[in-house]
C-alpha cells in the first residue's frame, strides 16, 4: 500500500510553540494502521489480515479476504459503520460493517469508470471517486451507480488534475493533487475555489481549517483569515512509514514500532 499520512485533529490549538511529546511505544508488526473518529485501530499485518482493535486495545473483528482483489490502495475509515477498501488496480471498493463484516462489491468498470485516482467516504453513506479518463468527480451510490457527477474538469480548469486524496468535510469535497494544489467543490460539484498548495499529503480538514504535511512540516491553513501555519516535526514522525494525528496527538508507525505523541 502506498505511504499515507493522513489526519484527524480536534480542539488542539497548532499556534506558538506547540510541541510533540512522547506518551508510548509498543512494538506492532505491521504493514499500514488507521484510526477511525472514535479511536477503533485498524491494522493491517503483513499476512494481509485486516484486524479492528477496541479503544482498549481488544481485538473485536477481522477481515481475511484483504489480498482478493490484489494489492489494496486505500483504506478509508471516515466512516465508522461503513470502511471502504478500494483497489486500484481492478477498480473495486469493498465496503465493510463496523464488525468487517463484508457489506457489498462494487467494481467501478460497470459504472463505466475504467482509471480511478482514488475513492473516500461521502457526507451520505455514498462515496466520491475521480474517474481520472473522464476528469469527473463522481459520487456512487449502493448500486453502484453515479449519483451525482461534474462536468469535465479538463475545461473549467484547463489543464488535467489528479487528486491522490478526496476528503468531504463540512458540506464541502476537498480534491488533493499533489502537483497542483488542493481543488474545493460543494456537494453539487460546484468548484468554488483552488488553493495553490502543492506538496501536501495526508490531507484534511476540521470545521474550515485544511492540515497536512508538507517537506516535514505539518501545515495548517484557515481560508477565512489566509492564516497559514508550519510546525515542525521530530525525527520519528519526519521518518515515518506511516502517521495519523488523532485527538490531541499522533500515531506513528515506523520500523515495527507504534508511538504515539501527545500534542500540545
Amino acid at each position: 500500500m502506498r505511504w499515507l499520512v493522513s489526519i484527524l485533529l480536534a480542539c488542539c490549538c497548532l499556534a506558538g510553540r506547540a510541541q510533540f511529546t512522547l506518551v508510548s511505544q509498543t512494538p506492532l508488526a505491521a504493514a499500514d494502521f488507521c484510526i477511525d473518529n472514535l479511536g477503533n485501530r485498524f491494522v493491517i499485518g503483513f499476512d494481509g489480515q485486516l484486524r479492528k482493535f477496541s479503544t482498549s486495545g481488544d481485538s473485536v473483528a477481522a477481515y481475511n479476504e484483504v489480498k482478493r482483489y490484489g494489492v489494496l490502495d486505500r483504506v478509508d475509515v471516515t466512516n465508522p459503520l461503513k470502511i471502504l477498501l478500494f483497489y486500484k488496480d481492478f477498480m473495486t471498493v469493498v465496503a465493510l460493517d463496523r464488525f468487517l463484516g463484508h457489506l457489498s462489491t462494487i467494481d467501478l468498470r460497470q459504472a463505466q469508470i475504467l482509471q480511478a485516482s482514488t475513492v473516500a467516504a461521502a457526507y451520505d453513506n455514498n462515496f466520491w471517486v475521480f474517474d481520472e479518463q473522464n476528469a469527473q468527480l463522481k459520487r456512487i451510490g449502493d448500486q453502484g451507480l453515479p449519483v451525482m457527477t461534474t462536468d469535465d474538469l479538463r475545461q473549467v480548469f484547463g489543464e488535467s488534475i489528479t487528486p491522490e486524496e478526496i476528503v468531504d468535510q463540512g458540506g464541502l469535497v476537498y480534491l488533493n493533487d499533489t502537483a497542483r494544489g488542493i481543488y474545493i467543490f460543494d456537494y453539487y460539484g460546484g468548484f468554488k475555489v483552488k488553493l495553490s498548495f502543492p506538496g501536501v499529503t495526508g490531507l484534511t480538514v476540521f470545521g474550515k481549517k485544511i492540515f497536512g504535511f508538507v517537506r516535514g512540516q505539518l501545515f495548517t491553513y484557515q481560508p477565512g483569515t489566509l492564516q497559514e501555519e508550519h510546525l515542525p516535526l521530530p525525527f520519528v514522525l519526519s521518518e515515518a512509514d506511516k502517521a495519523q494525528i488523532v485527538f490531541g496527538g499522533v500515531w506513528v508507525l515506523r520500523k515495527g514500532v507504534l508511538y504515539f505523541y501527545r500534542l500540545s
